[in-house]
């Protein structure tokens, strides 16, 4: 940065400052402290860093702000008429009736906020959440949030760090202003969170998880480590890369952004308990019959496919495929599979007393 941009942004700054004295002199209340001690961040924010447009306030792609700490809203008025999001006259309206200018920031009527703030610790669970939005939707959006050091005394804070190191959130920026003041005096004596900054660091440490033992094969659940979300893999494409499917999603991934979740398998033993998705458990042995009721039809196929696979490396001669009896779509899906499955030498629907859930006896090769 240039001598000439710092002292652009200074003079942003002052601007702010001076619209914070300004807002808070004419409503007569306010937060002007933690308002003031702001000032040279939102500078930074909204003339160097923020991708926004006056012009466009609600554009899709824009960089998103959240004060978490909403009580400095003369702040952040005060940065947004510098910027041309509504007239610099307008901030003596401030907690005025009839004014869109109130003593929290409302993201429903002032052009520029981000998120509706004021309950501490709300705002930077907010943040995460706009974040993590922003990674699934495979968006270039950076959300920046500001805390205050009272603020941090909210366990819903710690919270949402530990989210945003947990999902691995990139794209996140939190920054903490240390004042050491809050409305009852401070920092230290109210409640003292020191030592602040090793407590913060500590919250983003994630424990090394260890390297795979084998490599992906087609039906492993695998975590997608940019969104830390898991899901399971349909098919090995020839250029090394992975079809996913997460959920409703279907996406490709390259080796170095999945993880191996070994100790989850897609099968159901009988009698096993299933995992929390309800279709993965950990394997003891191989089981006799794969469940795959409750699945869609593609999961289904992908987690019938590797199961066969894996009864064959295992010996068996007969497995039963429990796809329940319901509209038949499952069962006619199933059966479709298995003609033309090469391990398959036989297959047929149960009769009584082989199973009255809907299954198919299969006799492998």
């Amino acid at each position: 940065m240039t001598n000439a941009e710092k002292l652009t942004l200074k003079k942003h700054a002052c601007h702010i400052r001076m619209g914070v004295i300004e807002g808070t002199h004419s409503a007569g209340c306010g937060h002007p402290g933690g308002s003031l001690s702001i000032a040279d961040v939102l500078s930074y924010l909204y003339f160097k860093e923020l991708n926004i447009d006056p012009a466009q306030p609600r554009m899709a792609d824009r960089d998103r702000l959240v004060l978490s700490k909403g009580h400095a809203a003369p702040a952040l008025y005060a940065a947004l008429a510098e910027r041309g999001f509504f007239p610099v006259e307008e901030l003596k309206t401030l907690r005025k009736i009839g004014s869109r200018l109130q003593g929290h920031p409302n993201m429903n009527s002032v052009p520029g906020v981000d998120m509706s703030t004021g309950s501490l610790g709300q705002g930077i669970s907010a943040a995460c959440g706009m974040a993590l939005g922003a990674k699934h939707a495979g968006s270039a959006v950076n959300v920046y949030a500001i805390l205050g050091d009272g603020e941090v005394e909210e366990g819903e804070c710690w919270e949402a760090f530990m989210f945003a190191a947990h999902y691995g959130l990139s794209n996140l920026c939190v920054m903490l202003d240390r004042n050491h003041l809050q409305i009852d005096g401070t920092t230290e004596t109210v409640m003292n969170s020191a030592p602040l900054e090793d407590k913060l660091r500590a919250s983003q440490t994630k424990k090394e998880r260890p390297k795979p033992t084998r490599g992906i094969l087609v039906g492993d659940t695998v975590e997608l480590l940019k969104l830390g979300t898991k899901a399971s893999v349909l098919a090995i494409n020839k250029d090394g890369t992975y079809q996913l499917q997460a959920g409703i999603l279907k996406l490709t991934a390259k080796p170095d952004e999945i993880y191996l979740l070994e100790n989850e398998n897609p099968y159901k033993a009988k009698g096993g308990h299933p995992a929390h998705s309800g279709r993965e458990m950990k394997m003891t042995a191989m089981p006799t019959e794969v469940d795959l009721r409750g699945m869609d039809t593609v999961e289904a196929i992908c987690v019938l496919e590797r199961y066969l696979d894996e009864a064959m490396r295992a010996n068996l001669s007969t497995v039963r495929i429990i796809h329940g009896k319901g509209t038949g779509a499952l069962r006619a899906a199933v059966q479709q599979s298995l003609k033309k499955n090469k391990f398959v030498k036989s297959f047929r629907l149960g009769v009584y007393g082989e199973g009255e859930d809907g299954v198919t006896i299969v006799e492998l090769k």
